[in-house]
């Protein structure tokens, strides 16, 4: 008993976390117990019991001239179809049966409370990356790492591989700016998810569906509460930063980048007269240019809505000079078009 209590309350926790109220939350996904219960009471269609009409009277001629051996084939056939039809009811009962998903807290109080759980586990998490993996170990190793010197020859033994491995810890790992620093952030974002995750539990941790995205942006439309407007306000800027950070990180600045390294190495192929790689990353470069010229045909070939005056000077004019994927990232930016779905969701 006391197991079975305490595997419940394990899952209770799991599911809907210390302060999830089904209550005042309510549900993205209803619990569906009814749904087995419902399922066990039901008979199948083809058992025997529904076959038989109970107020028939049996024919004389089919109890004479009915064999043993057909009779026997006859409930060998009516078993294999109520087990088949029970196989499908169950296949398709667990595509519909999910689990119930607490719905995340939307008034005041309870944002709030989330927000309160997260900054107490970043503080926590942020102490324990700053105190544990950086501040202590430097303490600790403080006077072992007075006396390392640098290597400088690599030995391959084990006591120069301990050696180096000390040397690189206190005179780069040890004063490094960028540990000191990531190390509080990377633990106090993972404290701030954790209290997230222990406070309510699977609320804010799993994927929704397209039908519970529609339903529950309608039921805050409809209801126009303080904490309804803060979520569609910061679901709005979510979608987009998202949208952004598309568009100017993963496209524009990674062509971007990727561009710069090319005219660099072409410039040091030229200073070390290196002609053959100088020309065989030219061709690479010019190759990409005129891929997304057929690119752009296509895209005017298939009728876009975009004039071909524009597509023609997007595609075969600024590929020249590297900068086409700026000209599109500014047109994507000011005209919103990939992320323009998207928003019209927001707005239902």
């Amino acid at each position: 008993m006391a197991s079975g209590g305490f595997a419940a309350c394990v899952t209770r926790l799991d599911r809907f976390g210390c302060f999830g109220d089904e209550d005042d939350h309510g549900f993205v996904r209803p619990p569906s117990e009814d749904v087995h219960a419902s399922a066990e009471g039901t008979q199948p269609l083809l058992s025997p019991e529904a076959t038989e009409d109970p107020g028939a009277n049996p024919s004389p001629r089919s109890g004479a001239s009915t064999s043993p051996k057909r009779r026997a084939r006859r409930s060998s056939e009516t078993v294999r179809d109520v087990k088949l039809e029970e196989a499908i009811a169950a296949a398709a009962q667990s595509e519909v049966v999910k689990q119930p998903l607490l719905r995340p807290p939307r008034s005041v109080k309870g944002l709030l409370l989330a927000g309160f759980c997260m900054f107490l586990g970043g503080c926590l998490g942020a102490a324990v990356g700053f105190f544990g993996l950086y501040l202590e170990p430097r303490l600790l190793m403080s006077k072992e790492c007075h006396e390392v010197e640098k290597i400088r020859n690599m030995g391959l033994d084990a006591v120069h591989l301990y050696n180096l491995v000390l040397s690189f810890y206190c005179h780069t790992i040890r004063t490094s700016v960028i540990l000191e620093t990531m190390a509080p952030m990377v633990f106090g974002a993972g404290g701030a998810l954790a209290a997230l995750r222990l406070s309510y539990g699977q609320a804010y941790f799993k994927d929704w569906t397209d039908e519970e995205s529609m339903a529950e942006l309608k039921k805050l439309y409809s209801q126009r509460s303080a904490g309804g407007l803060f979520v569609l306000r910061c679901w709005r800027i979510r979608v987009a930063a998202l949208f952004c950070f598309q568009v100017i990180v993963m496209m524009w600045l990674r062509y971007t980048v990727d561009l710069a390294m090319d005219v660099q190495a072409m410039t040091i192929f030229m200073q070390h007269e290196e002609i053959a790689f100088f020309l065989l990353n030219l061709a690479g470069v010019f190759l990409g240019f005129f891929w997304t010229a057929y690119e752009f045909y296509m895209v005017i070939s298939s009728g876009s809505k975009i004039g071909r005056a524009e597509i023609f000077f997007a595609g075969l004019t600024l590929p020249v000079l590297g900068q086409h994927v700026t000209y599109l990232a500014i047109i994507s930016l000011f005209r919103g078009e990939a992320g323009e779905g998207r928003f019209r969701v927001l707005r239902v």
